[in-house]
C-alpha cells in the first residue's frame, strides 16, 4: 500500500499521492513508514503550491515521528519556507521545538 503511494509521489502525481498517503496514514498510523508518508504529503502540497498545508505536514514529521529519518529534511524544508518569507499562507511561525532542534 505504501509503495504504491510512494510511486505516485515519485512520478509527480502529487494530488493522487496525497490521497493515497493520507489513506495509508489513516489505516496505519503506527507504521514505520508514517513519518515518511507525512514528508511526502508535505512535499506534494509544496509542489502544488499549498504552502500552509505543506508546513502542517512537515511539522507532523518531527512532532509525531521524532525518530524518523525524515525529521532533518522536514526541519530544513520548513525553515526554508520561512526564510523565503512566504506570505501568511506559508510557514508563518516556527514553534520552539524546531528552533531548539536546529541549534
Amino acid at each position: 500500500y505504501f509503495n504504491t503511494a510512494e510511486q505516485l509521489f515519485l512520478a509527480g502525481n502529487y494530488q493522487q499521492a496525497i490521497g493515497a498517503l493520507t489513506k495509508f496514514l489513516e489505516d496505519y498510523p503506527s507504521s514505520t513508514k508514517a513519518g515518511e508518508s507525512c514528508f511526502y504529503i508535505a512535499e506534494s502540497y509544496k509542489a502544488l503550491g499549498a504552502k500552509e498545508k505543506a508546513c502542517d505536514y512537515y511539522e507532523k514529521v518531527w512532532t509525531l515521528y521524532p525518530d524518523n529519518s525524515f525529521v532533518e529534511q522536514s526541519l530544513i524544508s520548513y525553515s526554508l519556507r520561512r526564510t523565503a518569507r512566504y506570505s501568511a499562507a506559508g510557514c508563518a511561525a516556527m514553534t520552539s521545538e524546531p528552533q531548539s532542534r536546529m541549534r
